[in-house]
């Protein structure tokens, strides 16, 4: 299966070895094999390559690039702190209800 960014094989592998990919190697490609990551190789042709052990499997390869890890992360400590903000405003509109 293909989807952006997304590719997701169900496999069964004879011998464990290279699964070589025929499209351009990027450095952010992640690939897990059963839910374990395992390291993506940079092939002699400029392609890339998984190493996989023996066995049935399913591949799961994503790429997220340096860019969209950095904005998710900005995107999250924003939310962070806006949940904190509007926490201690209601706090404080509290203690001052308190107090009248």
């Amino acid at each position: 299966m293909f989807a952006k960014n997304t590719i997701y094989m169900s496999l069964d592998v004879k011998k464990e070895g290279f699964l070589w990919l025929s499209d351009k190697r990027y450095k952010d490609w992640q690939a897990f094999f059963n839910g374990r990551p395992v390291k993506v190789y940079d092939s002699p042709t400029h392609f890339r390559s998984v190493y996989l052990p023996q066995g049935k499997g399913e591949l799961l390869l994503k790429y997220r690039s340096a860019a969209e890890k950095k904005f998710l992360g900005i995107l999250v400590g924003l939310v962070v702190m806006l949940v904190a903000y509007f926490t201690l405003m209601y706090i404080n509109l509290m203690n001052i209800g308190n107090l009248i």
